[in-house]
């Protein structure tokens, strides 16, 4: 991939992204149900990764060409500003990538070793709450087949949750003195976390962030799928109004006993910030006061369908016709664009032939732009230069 195709990958996805991201956050307006709000966003991301894949392994339409007719001189500055902005963009990105990338091993690395500083926790201390799965109330002791491992820790942190091989949930000693009703809402909260895979979807997000860390609206749209999470498991947390209202003084509680603790920034923390919290409390106060759901749950999920066919739909129209047309060395004579290299030779080994380079038709190649403005540039050479 050369500088100016980069160029335009990198400008062409970044506005797919904010494209797909600004429906997600319009759609998801619509749904009233938390659970099927967090499969949206669970969607958009899924989305975004597949418009990365589909910008470096396949061709795209090029509905836009770039500005025509341009003289040789004028084609060759731009090329040339293409490609020292591409390399810079390339290396900006990757640096942050890496760096991003870094920090997520870092905080996994750091997670980890706080798990093996913690305690098992007695079971006859404290054991964990009966759930509903569809069938009959179960203790819910297992996740997917593995074993939930209850610790305990010393540190001053908010109680979380963990699953890389093992699910773990984390309880402050502190907190294991609790009266027993409070500390179910904890265990129901964590434990949402773990049934509905929110430990996977925290890695797409992050993987998702590794790649377009530079993107404000990423950066947002990662803020409202956390909150998402925290409103799907607190409504998990509470079943009536007096849950609501025992379940509000226990978060409030755990703030004020963590507020200058440890935050484990790479796991599902019960109380990640104040922005968040506040957030939570001023929607649970709205439940408190709410005497019936605003819509059903089958009208939900008619929604949330709706909402996920219309997501797939801008999605396949973005990738389709939002390719920036910067690449002066674009050729005109073809609406698709060349092959990517990789791709291509895998295509040619297997006897399918794939274009990987352009077809110029009033366009010239790079070093015809170049030959060019220097021979003209030789011919306006004053005439008294010495031999």
């Amino acid at each position: 991939m050369t500088a100016t195709e980069f160029l335009e990958l990198f400008v062409s996805v970044s506005l797919q992204v904010a494209v797909v991201i600004a429906a997600t956050y319009w759609i998801g307006k619509l749904i009233e149900s938390e659970h099927s709000r967090c499969q949206l966003w669970t969607v958009c991301y899924s989305l975004l990764l597949l418009l990365v894949i589909n910008a470096a392994v396949l061709p795209h339409v090029r509905l836009l060409q770039p500005l025509r007719p341009l003289t040789r001189p004028l084609a060759a500055e731009l090329v040339s500003l293409e490609l020292q902005l591409g390399r810079v963009l390339f290396w900006l990105w990757a640096a942050g990538g890496a760096g991003s990338l870094g920090l997520f091993i870092y905080r996994a690395a750091q997670a980890t070793k706080f798990l093996r500083a913690c305690q098992a926790v007695d079971p006859d201390l404290v054991s964990l709450p009966v759930v509903t799965d569809g069938k009959s109330n179960r203790q819910a002791s297992q996740i997917d087949g593995r074993v939930i491992r209850l610790v305990s820790t010393s540190a001053r942190t908010p109680p979380f949750c963990w699953q890389f091989h093992q699910p773990y949930i984390v309880i402050p000693e502190s907190l294991l003195t609790y009266e027993p009703d409070s500390l179910k809402y904890i265990l129901r909260h964590e434990l949402a976390h773990l049934r509905t895979g929110h430990p996977l979807q925290v890695f797409l997000q992050r993987l998702v962030e590794f790649l377009f860390w530079f993107h404000p609206m990423v950066w947002r749209a990662s803020r409202e799928w956390s909150l998402a999470r925290e409103f799907l498991c607190d409504d998990e947390a509470v079943e009536s109004r007096g849950d609501i209202v025992r379940y509000l003084k226990t978060l409030l509680t755990i703030v004020e006993q963590t507020a200058s603790g440890d935050r484990p920034s790479a796991t599902l923390t019960f109380v990640r910030n104040r922005c968040e919290m506040a957030e939570r409390t001023r929607r649970l106060v709205r439940m408190a006061q709410r005497e019936s759901p605003a819509t059903s749950p089958d009208q939900s999920a008619r929604r949330a369908k709706a909402a996920t066919a219309g997501l797939l739909a801008i999605a396949v129209v973005t990738v389709l016709l939002m390719w920036v047309p910067v690449n002066v060395l674009a050729s005109p004579a073809s609406h698709w664009s060349p092959w990517p290299t990789w791709s291509a030779r895998l295509l040619n080994d297997f006897g399918v032939k794939a274009r990987d380079f352009e077809v110029y038709d009033h366009r010239y190649a790079m070093h015809e732009l170049y030959d060019d403005s220097l021979e003209q540039r030789l011919q306006s050479a004053p005439a008294n230069q010495p031999e």
